[in-house]
This record gives C-alpha cells, structure tokens and sequence, in this order.
C-alpha cells in the first residue's frame, strides 16, 4: 500500500541522514585534528630529509632514517584520507590514465598480499583518463583489494580479480550508482570469497562499521572509498551472493577537457639545481617548524628571520621592511592568522610577496588563494624540494 511505500521511504530518508551526520562530525573532528597533526609531522620529515642528506649513503644509520621518512610521509598520508569527509579538502587534480594508477596500486599491494591468493589484473582498455589526484585512486584500490583479501585468506584458491573498462551511461536509471548520464572509467574488483549477507551489505558504507576483529579494523575504509568515489562525481555499488564472492564497481567520470581544470604532476620530485638569494620574514607560532624551514632556506643561500610572534613581525617590517623580499607565514596563530599579517604588512609594503603554510584551513586553500591576494598556499608538511622550488618561482618573479 502507499502508506508502508512512504514509511519505507521515510526510514531511507533518515538512514541517509543519519550517515550524512555521521560523515559530517567525522569531517569536523578531522579539520580539527589535522593541523596540529601535521604541524607534529613537520619536524619529522624535514629533519628525516636533512640526515638523508648529511649521511653516507649506505650507512645502516641512512636507511633507519629512511624508514622514518615514509613512516611519517604515511602518517601525512593518513591525515589527508581522513579529510576526505570533509568536503572542503580540495586537493589539486591531474588527468591521469586511471589504468596506470590501478597497476601502480597493485604492484604496491603485491609485495603485501602473501602469495597463496591470486591477484590477476585483466588487460582492459588502456588509456582512459581521468581527472583526480593518484594518490586518492590508490587508497580506494588499496581499501577494495585489501578487504578482498581478507574474503579470500581463508579459502584455498583465493583469487582477486581487478579489470577496468569504459561504459557510457544514458539515464540516472541505468545504474544502480545513480549516476548522471556521461562516460565513465569503470574499475571492477571481485574475489571468490564468502560473499556478504543482505544486512551487511546495505551497511558496509557506514563509517566506524566492521565486520572485522576488535583491533583489525576501524570501519573506516569504505566510507573513505565512498567519500573519495563521491567526490570526484562518480558512484560505488557491490553485487554479492553470501559463498560466492563479491564484486564491487566502481564509476570515475571520464576527463573531458572543457569540463575540468588541472595542475600538472610537479613538485616533491623535482631535484633540480635551486638556489637563490634574498631576505624573508619567516613566522610560525611553532619554534621547531622556524627551525626547520630556516635551516632549507638558509642552506638554499636565502637570508632569514624567524619569528615566532605576529605583534613582533609587524614590528621588525616596520622598521626594516625595504630589506625583505617575502613573507612566508603560518596561518593559524595567536592574535593575527596568517592572512590577516599578510594584510597589515602589506598596509607598509604593497608589492609583498606572501607565501601561507597550513596544515589545515577551512579559510584559505590553494585553490582560493587569489580572494585573499596570496601568491601560494603550500599545505603542511611540505618537504624541501615545494618549498625550495615556490620560493624561488615566487622571488624569481618579482
């Protein structure tokens, strides 16, 4: 009848509710904890870089400093997954052929996954590209393939199957994603595991929801999935038989060039030959991030002046400001954020270039950077080759 149509319809509405609030408190306690995180992780990696520097190459003493370098690299990792519920996380994107990002993920997992479950990536359709950030693409196949996994552990002749094709979608009613209708790069991960039970299955999504041991698992990787699959405006659904396996599929919209815009890959590689001059007014309320950046800079050949106080930056502008050539600055401080300094030294000097660091900001990003007059937003931690490689962009510009 209508009315047990309308009450089924009702629950739906407020299940989807109660998952919206549940991502949206997840997505506020994340903006909350991420830039003090990443503040901590500052120091970790900067001085790792350093020692690697400093130290013979194949040293035992190298290597243990290495293994602390992508130790804290996954933790800097691990903060941006857990922004992905809070869609105010714009990370920059790039048209990637979501083939090679699959393989690349998988080549990672290999080394990880014993050797008595079969992993067999199925020769699809190369050369469909999206538009998203790898790292992103490699979190939703390492979360899918590594809950495949423990499908399969158990069972002999575990198998996991990874194909990717393209398929065209015509109407919102075609897929049970519920897409819009467009082409779209579609990933297919299956196993030969024990399937999942109807109750299960309608909350697998759910964040903080697993069916693992106590310890094993947080309940937080296919909401992860779903939030960075959403994101990019594409959809998630599984097909599953309890004893015989499970199919998860997964839609990206393929990049179409007059829809998108992106930054191409640069960056953290770059091992170029930088070195530069000049004078900048470095400030952060956090005395082992002055130290860090100091000692780059001022290995790079630049001139600096920390300061841990933005009363006391005002101050030292104001008396010296001809002598600095950029201002790079914390956002989140005592008294005036990163922006609103920007602003009163540029009340003395216009033409400042301003560099903002941040390890998380509801406020300002890379993106938006241009409202508030800012040259470039770097997000924290930031190794030394960003930060060196900005820095001389912005001073060879002036």
């Amino acid at each position: 009848s209508w009315r047990k149509k309308e009450e089924a319809e009702r629950i739906a509405l407020e299940k989807q509710l109660q998952n919206a609030q549940k991502a949206e408190a997840i997505g506020t306690l994340a903006g909350g904890i991420a830039h003090d995180f990443n503040n901590l992780l500052v120091p970790l990696i900067g001085y790792s870089e350093l020692l690697l520097r400093e130290l013979p190459e194949k040293s035992r003493a190298h290597k243990r400093v290495a293994q602390m370098l992508k130790a804290s690299e996954r933790a800097r990792d691990l903060v941006s997954q857990i922004l992905v519920f809070n869609r105010k996380n714009d990370e920059e994107r790039e048209i990637v052929d979501i083939s090679e990002v699959v393989r690349d993920a998988v080549n990672l997992l290999s080394s990880t996954i014993p050797k008595s479950t079969s992993i067999r990536l199925e020769s699809g359709k190369n050369n469909i590209m999206i538009s998203a950030d790898p790292s992103k693409i490699h979190q939703v196949v390492i979360n899918l393939v590594v809950n495949a996994y423990h499908a399969v552990k158990e069972i002999p002749g575990g198998k996991i199957t990874i194909a990717f094709s393209e398929k065209r979608v015509l109407s919102e009613k075609d897929e049970p994603a519920g897409l819009i209708p467009g082409d779209y790069a579609v990933l297919k991960i299956s196993d030969n595991g024990m399937g999942i039970d109807k109750s299960t299955l309608s909350k697998i999504f759910d964040p903080y929801f697993t069916t693992k041991q106590r310890g094993k698992g947080t309940g937080l990787g296919l909401a992860v999935v779903q939030g960075i699959v959403r994101s990019y405006e594409g959809g998630i659904y599984v097909e599953s038989t309890p004893g015989t396996g499970s199919d998860f599929y997964v839609y990206f919209p393929v990049y179409r060039k007059d829809l998108c815009s992106f930054k191409e890959s640069s960056g953290d590689l770059y091992e170029g030959n930088i070195s530069g001059k000049g004078n900048i007014l470095l400030v952060d309320d956090e005395e082992y991030i002055l130290d860090i950046e100091s000692v780059i800079l001022e290995e790079l050949g630049f001139s600096v002046v920390p300061v841990n106080d933005t009363g006391r930056a005002v101050e030292i502008f104001r008396k010296s400001e001809k002598s600095f050539d950029l201002l790079i600055t914390d956002m989140t401080m005592p008294v005036l954020s990163g922006v609103d300094l920007a602003g009163e030294l540029r009340k003395i000097n216009p033409s400042l270039p301003v560099i903002i660091c941040t390890g998380y900001s509801e406020i300002i990003n890379p993106q938006n950077k241009d409202l508030f007059g800012i040259d470039e937003v770097l997000m924290k931690p930031l190794g030394r080759n960003i930060l060196a490689e900005t820095v001389k962009k912005i001073l060879s510009a002036e």
